[in-house]
């Protein structure tokens, strides 16, 4: 979202001005907000949950989750709360601070995606190795890198970003609508394919027959 200042107050621009289309917009946004929750949060329980899924590979894909249920959670609740009132502000501490969180969250997550990518280059090319090179140690360290990087590049995004004047645009709202809606159909396509894994459709395979066996 771009965004306009007015003392120590940010006014965000939402994807339309006209009140009408602010719920339409807010009902849609929050279908996709809640699809993509549920989706990460499945992804998360199975790969907690089931023993079989204890690979270095599924140990990233559940940070994955959690990264991307963090930065869908930094901007879009707010975008959709201030459609549904019809109010467009947000404090200047708030606004740092989703800055901050949507970077130190995206750089990590590109780290990590960087490091699965290895992690499967490993695994294919150097098989033997595999258990070695990505063992739990190595795997919590890199974890904890890609972590410490995206809070260096976070830091230095947030500072660079509030020592700029913000000025009014008047493409605010094909901005927002361009970055919001990107970004979520990202995140939607990630757990959609996550959850079409093969290892990952046993688990919860196993997770229902093991609910029946309870209810029975």
């Amino acid at each position: 979202m771009d965004n306009l200042t007015l003392g120590d107050t940010f006014l965000l621009a939402g994807l339309s001005g006209v009140r009408e289309l602010q719920v339409p917009h807010a009902v849609l946004f929050l279908a996709a907000y809640l699809a993509a929750l549920l989706g990460n949060l499945l992804i998360g329980t199975l790969t907690t949950w089931d023993p079989q899924l204890r690979s270095p590979m599924y140990f990233f894909l559940r940070l994955l989750s959690s990264l991307d249920l963090g930065l869908i959670s930094i901007t879009v609740p707010k975008s959709i709360a201030n459609s549904l009132r019809n109010r467009d502000g947000i404090s200047f501490l708030g606004r740092v601070s989703q800055v901050f969180f949507f970077f130190l969250l995206a750089t990590t997550e590109v780290a990590l995606l960087t490091v699965m990518s290895y992690d499967r280059y490993v695994a294919i090319c150097h098989p033997l190795r595999y258990e070695v090179v990505t063992g739990p140690v190595a795997s919590v360290q890199v974890a904890a890198s890609s972590w410490l990087s995206g809070a260096l590049n976070a830091i230095l995004r947030t500072a660079a970003t509030f020592s700029v004047p913000m000025m009014p645009s008047g493409e605010r709202r094909s901005k927002a609508f361009s970055t919001c809606l990107p970004h979520l159909v990202v995140v939607t396509l990630f757990f959609s394919s996550g959850l079409r894994n093969k290892d990952v459709k046993m688990a919860l395979r196993r997770l229902r027959l093991g609910r029946g066996g309870l209810s029975s």
